[in-house]
């Protein structure tokens, strides 16, 4: 299972079309005996959603408060950072390049119609979610 990301977590909630599995992300010191001393070890609780119609059926059904991994493919984390982080960035970049020196526009200028591109990109993003909610899909076992 090298190219699976996995988390241990508690079922939340179950409704009609998904289950919400509570995870701890947790940094990678915070499992150091000197995380007391230290205040860099930090951790996080996330709430991750597992569709239903996902579930084996031989598997028994779990119950809120049940332990459980949650799952997902590390190409699946890989494409998530790209859409959030690496396109963002290259627009911004491109976005100010141009405006500056091909454009010729002010510095401020060029950094503001940057940041409404990033607007754009993220509300295109928001329109796509029911998309890519289909292809960013977590099981748990």
């Amino acid at each position: 299972m090298k190219d699976m990301i996995e988390h241990k977590g508690i079922i939340e909630s179950i409704d009609d079309e998904c289950i919400k599995v509570r995870i701890s992300q947790t940094s990678a010191c915070s499992a150091c005996t000197a995380k007391s001393l230290c205040q860099s070890a930090e951790s996080k609780d996330k709430v991750v959603e597992v569709n239903r119609d996902r579930l084996d059926e031989k598997s028994v059904f779990p119950k809120v408060g049940d332990e459980v991994t949650v799952y997902g493919s590390t190409t699946m984390g890989r494409d998530a950072v790209v859409f959030a982080f690496v396109i963002p960035l290259i627009i911004l970049t491109a976005v100010i390049a141009v405006g500056i020196k091909v454009v010729k526009m002010s510095e401020p200028m060029s950094i503001g119609i940057a940041f409404g591109a990033l607007a754009v990109w993220y509300f295109i993003l928001y329109l796509l979610k029911d998309r890519l909610s289909k292809r960013f899909v977590f099981n748990f076992k």
